[in-house]
């Protein structure tokens, strides 16, 4: 099948979407020793554990924002109860 340079075929996306310089390297025919493609297998395994953490930490955000809405809405419906 004849390729035509600078398109990318569907099936190349999420090869992309998950290492772009691995899909460039493979699209330029570059081979990777081992020693390398463990540096880059670690890293991938760094990023993911940055990323969980970012999830994490963003969770906690959202759980806290909503308890301290919560806490104003009760503590302005305390004021007012005894102002009444």
């Amino acid at each position: 099948m004849l390729q035509k340079r600078g398109y990318i075929r569907s099936s190349e996306i999420s090869q992309y979407n998950f290492c772009s310089l691995a899909w460039y390297w493979n699209k330029v025919g570059i081979e990777l020793e081992t020693k390398e493609k463990n540096q880059g297998i670690e890293k991938h395994i760094e990023l993911g554990k940055s990323i969980d953490l970012y999830k994490n930490f963003k969770k906690a955000s959202n759980l806290f924002l909503i308890i301290s809405i919560v806490s104003f809405i009760v503590l302005i419906i305390w004021i007012l109860f005894l102002l009444l």
